[in-house]
This record gives C-alpha cells, sequence and structure tokens, in this order.
C-alpha cells in the first residue's frame, strides 16, 4: 500500500513539474510572439511616417508651382492689359478670377494631403489592432496542471484495492460486507455456522 501511495504522489509531482515546464515554455514563446509583433508595428509605423513626410513634400512642391505659375499669370494678365489700355475694373475682375483660380488649386492640395494622412493614421490604427490581435493569439489559456484530489483518490482506491485483495470478503460471513448468507447462488446451504 505505501508503494502505490509514493508512486501516486511521484506520479503528481511530474505532472506539477511537467505543466510548470509547459507554462513557462508558452510564456517565453508569448514574449517572443509579442516581441516580434512590437518589431514589425515599429517598421510599419516608420513606414507610414515616411509615407507621411513624402507626401507633405510632394504637397509643397505643389503648392509652390500654383503659387509661382500663378504668379507668371497675373504678371502676364497686367503687362497685356497695360499694353492694351485696359484698367480698372475690368482688369480686377480678371485678377480676381486667377486668385479663386489659385486657391482653388491649393485647397485641391490642402484636401489630398489631409486624405493621405487619414489614409495613413487609419492604416497605423488597423495595424495596432492586427498586432493586438496577434499577441493575444500567441498567449495561451492557463495550463492545466495536475489535479491534486485526483491523485489522492487515486492512491485511496488503490490502497482500498489492495486491502480487499488481501482481505476479501466472503459470502455467508455476516458483518463483513453483507453477502448472501445463503451462497453466491441464493441457494439455501444452512443457517450461517457461528464463528465465520
Amino acid at each position: 500500500m505505501g508503494v502505490q501511495a509514493v508512486g501516486g504522489l511521484y506520479n503528481y509531482s511530474q505532472q506539477n513539474s511537467a505543466a510548470k515546464r509547459q507554462a513557462k515554455f508558452s510564456g517565453e514563446q508569448a514574449q517572443a510572439n509579442a516581441e516580434a509583433v512590437r518589431e514589425d508595428l515599429v517598421r510599419q509605423y516608420s513606414q507610414y511616417g515616411r509615407r507621411d513626410i513624402e507626401a507633405q513634400k510632394a504637397a509643397a512642391r505643389q503648392v509652390n508651382q500654383v503659387i509661382r505659375q500663378a504668379a507668371m499669370a497675373k504678371g502676364e494678365l497686367t503687362a497685356g492689359a497695360a499694353a492694351g489700355g485696359v484698367e480698372g475694373n475690368v482688369l480686377e475682375t480678371t485678377l480676381n478670377d486667377f486668385r479663386m483660380q489659385e486657391l482653388s488649386r491649393l485647397a485641391v492640395i490642402d484636401d489630398n494631403l489631409a486624405s493621405q494622412k487619414l489614409d495613413n493614421q487609419e492604416r497605423k490604427a488597423g495595424a495596432a489592432a492586427q498586432g493586438a490581435r496577434q499577441i493575444a493569439a500567441g498567449i495561451s489559456g492557463p495550463i492545466q496542471g495536475p489535479n491534486l484530489f485526483g491523485a489522492l483518490f487515486e492512491i485511496g482506491s488503490s490502497s482500498l484495492q489492495m486491502y480487499l485483495d488481501a482481505n476479501p470478503i466472503g459470502y455467508g460471513q455476516p458483518g463483513r460486507g453483507g453477502g448472501n448468507p445463503y451462497g453466491p447462488n441464493g441457494s439455501s446451504m444452512g443457517p450461517p455456522q457461528p464463528g465465520y
């Protein structure tokens, strides 16, 4: 009986150690996964930052081009109007039209830049959400350790079985398990004999 109890406790100890090793390994794997996801997010964020900078530079070039073209057009218009003797309200109305076109083109450039920035922000948020899902997927649930109650129950049941094997409950022995006093077949072999 003692050997089985020691064996049961040894099995419990081995299962407990294995569960702890598995939990440690799973934790290390989850940390490695989280670090890889973080590194990928940093790379993606850097790309989006470069895209923002490139979009701002492109918008600045477009703004400069629009302003330069508008200044040249106004200069040509003013010179042509002076040469043709056009002045007053007609010249002012035409210059105002040029200014409106210039402002309209600048507004389109500004809207495009804002749209590109918003797109990059949404991509960053999507990358962050995806990273969070990847980290969560890499974290497994708690490792189920061995059941101490089950181990103790196993030890108790094996001890009881050993006891019963060593001390069988016989038929016809009142007080020793309530067996049939008339035998296993229920046939009458007479009343029980004293001393059994």
